[in-house]
């Protein structure tokens, strides 16, 4: 990926620092590894294929000269350990997997039937306030929605502080009761308001912005599509200050 660490072609001046260290840096030595630039892309292996090859030719070239003879190699992220089992060494990196995503939907399709990963997450708010609307009112900051009804409106406490992406702002959803309900105007710094007109719901009721309500799912994925985005952004972004609770 040419990003960090060093070159496949960089390997004889790394031995010659490691032998200018001595024994003692070489005893230290207990993993390398390498990272693929688009092992989720199945329609293009070549590249993952050329990065693999590249990567355990470097690995020959220092055991040859004595060098990581014990160490363990990895260089499968979730799409490349999914893949194929040679690309597994000694270790594996699972990252996105262990949410149950897919890093692509291209790997989801070829996959999905003989590895069925399913979405582990769940994000959830409760409605602080529901209000009506008249027609007319301007929703949030900077005038940019304007509701065309009257309109029944919940307000949720979560916003881009949260993790929530402003992106999402007059277009993103969440589930209320079993439906989906659209954001109305902006994403705030910490709260939504939502267009919850047909749907009975009140104060204290949950909101589910990742995973399951009632009959209706809505996954990171969604997110993520809808926000112009990928799931690994949704998902990381999701303030580590917000309560977790481990469901066993």
């Amino acid at each position: 990926m040419h990003r960090q660490g060093f070159f496949a072609a960089e390997v004889p001046r790394v031995i010659r620092l490691l032998r200018r260290g001595g024994k003692e840096i070489a005893a230290k030595l207990c993993g390398v590894y390498t990272h693929f630039a688009s092992a989720k892309d199945v329609n293009y292996p070549t590249y993952t294929e050329v990065q693999f090859e590249k990567f355990l030719r470097a690995v020959r070239e220092l055991r040859q000269e004595g060098y990581l003879k014990n160490a363990v190699l990895h260089a499968a992220a979730t799409g490349a350990t999914l893949l194929k089992k040679k690309y597994h060494l000694g270790a594996v990196r699972i990252g996105i997997g262990l949410y149950g995503i897919y890093p692509s939907r291209e790997l989801e399709l070829q996959m999905g039937d003989q590895i069925g990963l399913r979405p582990v997450l769940r994000w959830k708010a409760l409605i602080s306030e529901v209000k009506n609307l008249p027609r007319g009112a301007f929703v949030g900051y900077d005038l940019v929605e304007r509701v065309a009804a009257p309109t029944r409106a919940a307000v949720i406490p979560i916003g881009y502080w949260h993790g929530l992406p402003r992106l999402l702002s007059s277009r993103g959803t969440v589930l209320v009761r079993g439906k989906r309900a659209r954001i109305l105007g902006r994403v705030s710094m910490d709260l939504i308001v939502v267009d919850v007109s047909g749907i009975p719901c009140k104060q204290g009721d949950e909101v589910v912005l990742i995973g399951k309500s009632g009959n209706a799912t809505q996954e990171a994925t969604l997110l993520a599509a809808q926000a112009d985005t990928i799931p690994y952004e949704i998902l990381t972004r999701i303030n580590p200050l917000i309560k977790r609770v481990l469901v066993p």
